[in-house]
């Protein structure tokens, strides 16, 4: 066993076990140097601190020999004890956070004075693998387990079981399973200490049990008695009542009556017992004397004392160990999400550098992408890959300022905002607290959201962001936020320029296969009360319900798809347990195989069909655009069509400016380029230069026209759609485009490529036209799609129209010819 030489910090009538993450208050005369020694103390119970002197060699006898070594986590923060009258003594102690990550016996003492040191020996809490696989194979640690959540149920308060009883029936951990139950154990000191002192995990196992069991019986024992007693005294309840009014007024505390003066001193007592920052414990005591000097009949009352109970229950010191498992870590995100590459390649990133460097500021991700992808599912992963609290606060439709950064307590019934109700809630000062719905943030003449959040968001100011109603600076550089957006337009600039963008354009078709039968199967089976006996849902059937019924970027509508489908065996299963419910034996019930005919039988008819865009272009003057919305990307049909008339344009389809500019640019572009153009036309005589568009209006159409429709990304397909009109010549119709004309015919670059590209792949595109510019963009699309998909990359509107028309070894011809006709021309000129 390995031995060293370790600080000693003796601690009075408590006992700390490993995996347990603790404040230690250091006093200034033990001149503890962390660095001299690796950031390790070691802390040893004093079981008797009534003999304990500082410099008095004898007490060392009552200092137990096993102790608890640990790893100092936080710097230290300096903070000023105070003596009755509130006046500072000018006595400082130092507060570290720290780990226990291990045990130690006490060989000999070096030092004692005015400080200890001492010689010890570690202890290796290693279980053998044979030791291992006998414990878990005998039914000990499940006995153990329910001992333990039987002890929860019956000690713990209402609102601390679920954590504690999940992690009993979650941890694999032997070791941190029970020393978490030893921790939880309602014992004297000197019982845990033997528990710390057993290096046999059998025999430590055995001893917590015999003490479980124990207070079990005592409990149980206990709670029958205490209802028979509320039973006997509910009769005498109206007498009691009566004997209350005629004394003088009292409050109930913790089950007794408690006068008002009663209640100040507890209230006291729990201020001074809070580890509060020295300004929060000044302004927290100036309030409770104005709570002192009011009478209690006074309005004020209540909202001093809520402001008081409100300070003291936020987490000021209190934070949880981060884990710098990396290799954990990524299997956690591996388990709850299949793809996403990306981003759980910037989560290791930030686990690498906070294991490195020790801080997390600038940590702040917006994840963004359409519904249904796993945006806000994923911040939880990433909690539990850092072993941190996690709290999600839902941003869409806010519109008021003060929801954010808390109402005045001038105002009838304030309250904190948001991000310190989070913070109070979950106990921890450094969370993963997740904004969800960030782009959906209203504002109006209450104020403006998105610029109360620039504070929050701020990596060099939000350590003393100040809540209206608190009026106290609360640091919250040690929170990762996390945001979500669907789409990063409606962001405020600012706000966007505080946040890392992490793009999450949706699944491709196998990536969903692949989360239907990891993920979304098993789910839907489990709660729908059946199992994986009585169905059968095979690759054929998942793959129809893909392509035939959802046709989005994330998986939401698939999952419920494959829930309708899950629900119609449970009425089947259902059925059968019910008609055969009196006989004794229930028959076998036949396994349900799902088939693509049984699934249409649920589902109803195909909704979506790979050749409906192929159908649909079928004549001159239609385009296969797409398009970027907030529920991912879409193919868009463009129509045009013409008639006799008087050079009017006519557009419909719900546009917005932006999307009628473009369709005015490409007929710009095309008159301004008519005399290069015409060798496209099949009958050139049909339009002169000089009256071109005079003797005809064009109808230019958008379908889905409930939709509204903008952006910049459809110039290049109206270009091509009208000049497929005036030519009279199909274009493609396996190819579609997406990209902004100039009126020099320049292709301009365009967004939201990987999203457009998944939507043209679902739709059974085969070519895809994109800028030039974007030719990076498509560096992150997976391998499937390009096998798949033909990329053509344009610089110009003419190298467009090369790709996209059918007929091409005509039009080259003409072309040729054409350029032949105008050399011919220039030679003669």
């Amino acid at each position: 066993m390995k031995k060293m030489q370790l600080y000693i910090l003796p601690v009075n009538n408590r006992v700390v076990f490993p995996y347990q993450t603790i404040n230690i208050r250091i006093p200034e005369t033990y001149q503890y140097d962390a660095k001299k020694f690796n950031s390790m103390i070691g802390v040893l119970p004093n079981l008797d601190p009534t003999l304990c002197k500082e410099k008095n060699i004898e007490t060392i006898e009552n200092f137990a020999r096993y102790g608890t070594i640990l790893k100092i986590t936080s710097e230290d923060r300096t903070f000023y004890t105070f003596t009755a009258g509130y006046q500072k003594n000018h006595r400082e102690v130092r507060y570290y956070g720290a780990f226990a990550f291990g045990r130690f016996k006490v060989i000999d003492f070096d030092k004692t004075s005015p400080y200890y040191i001492a010689n010890v020996e570690l202890i290796s809490d290693e279980i053998p693998p044979e030791i291992e696989k006998a414990v878990k194979a005998d039914n000990t640690i499940s006995d153990f387990r329910n001992l333990a959540k039987t002890y929860v149920e019956i000690v713990c308060k209402p609102e601390a079981v679920p954590p504690k009883k999940q992690l009993i029936e979650n941890e694999q951990s032997i070791n941190k399973l029970v020393f978490s139950v030893a921790n939880y154990l309602d014992v004297q000191p000197e019982v845990k200490q033997v528990i710390l002192q057993v290096n046999e995990i059998k025999e430590r196992i055995k001893e917590i049990c015999k003490i479980l069991q124990s207070k079990n019986d005592e409990l149980k024992l206990a709670n029958e008695l205490e209802k028979k007693v509320k039973k006997e005294m509910s009769n005498e309840s109206q007498s009691r009542q009566l004997i209350l009014r005629q004394q003088p007024p009292q409050y109930e505390i913790g089950g007794f009556n408690v006068s008002p003066e009663d209640e100040m001193s507890q209230l006291e007592m729990q201020i001074k017992q809070k580890q509060l920052p020295e300004n929060v414990f000044n302004a927290v005591m100036r309030e409770f004397k104005r709570l002192k000097s009011i009478r209690s009949q006074n309005a004020e009352t209540n909202v001093i004392r809520t402001y008081i109970d409100t300070v003291l229950e936020l987490p000021w010191n209190e934070t949880t160990q981060d884990t710098y498992d990396l290799k954990l870590a990524e299997e956690i995100l591996h388990r709850d999400h299949s793809g996403l590459e990306k981003v759980k390649k910037r989560i290791l990133e930030f686990l690498a550098v906070r294991s490195l460097k020790g801080n997390s500021k600038g940590t702040i991700i917006c994840l963004c992408g359409p519904p249904g992808v796993g945006k806000t599912s994923l911040g939880k992963s990433i909690a539990d890959s850092l072993g941190r609290k996690f709290e999600r606060i839902s941003l869409g439709g806010v519109r008021d300022e003060a929801e954010v950064r808390g109402h005045r307590r001038t105002y009838v019934g304030a309250l904190p905002g948001v991000i310190i109700q989070a913070l109070r809630k979950c106990q921890s000062k450094n969370p993963v607290i997740l904004l969800d719905e960030i782009d959906k943030i209203n504002r109006d003449y209450r104020g403006d959201p998105s610029s109360a959040l620039l504070e929050v968001l701020d990596p060099n100011q939000n350590s003393t962001f100040t809540d209206h109603y608190l009026a106290l600076p609360f640091d919250l550089s040690n929170v990762m936020f996390i945001a979500t957006a669907n789409q990063l337009d409606t962001i405020q600039g600012p706000l966007l320029d505080r946040m890392e963008v992490i793009q999450i354009p949706g699944y491709t078709l196998d990536e969903k296969k692949d989360i239907a039968h990891k993920y979304l199967i098993p789910k839907q089976i489990e709660e729908n009360g059946i199992n994986q006996s009585i169905i059968d849902l095979d690759k054929e059937s998942v793959d129809l319900i893909i392509k035939a019924y959802t046709r989005e970027a994330g998986v939401r509508q698939l999952e419920r798809n494959i829930g309708s489908v899950c629900r119609s065996v449970a009425v089947k299963y259902s059925t059968h347990k019910q008609s055969h419910k009196d006989k004794p034996n229930l028959p076998e019930f036949q396994k349900v195989k799902i088939t693509p005919d049984y699934v249409r039988d649920v589902l109803g008819i195909e909704i979506y069909d790979e050749e409906e865009i192929k159908d649909r272009i079928n004549s001159p003057g239609i385009a296969v655009g797409m398009a970027y919305t907030a529920v991912g990307g879409k193919t868009l049909i463009i129509e045009a069509s013409m008639s006799q008339g008087s050079g009017k344009i006519n557009l419909t389809g719900q546009l917005g400016d932006v999307m009628k500019e473009s369709v005015q640019t490409a007929i710009g572009w095309i008159k301004s380029n008519w005399q290069n153009i015409q060798f496209m036309m099949k009958d050139p005589d049909i339009f002169k230069a000089e009256k071109l568009f005079d003797n005809i209006d064009i109808h230019v159409h958008f379908p889905a026209a409930a939709t509204p429709k903008d952006g910049p990304s459809a110039g290049i397909t109206i270009t091509t759609a009208l000049l497929s009109l005036l030519s009279m010549r199909k274009i493609r119709s396996d190819i579609a485009m997406t990209g902004e004309i100039t009126l020099k015919g320049l292709v301009l670059p365009v967004g939201g490529i990987k999203e457009k590209v998944l939507a043209a792949y679902a739709n059974g595109i085969k070519t895809i036209i994109l800028p030039y510019k974007n030719r990076k963009d498509t560096e992150d699309i997976t391998p499937e799609i390009k096998k798949n998909i033909d990329f053509k990359f344009v610089k110009n509107i003419f190298e467009v129209l090369d790709i996209a028309f059918d007929e091409q070894e005509e039009l080259s011809l003409r072309k040729a010819k054409f350029e032949a006709d105008q050399m011919n021309k220039q030679s003669k000129l």
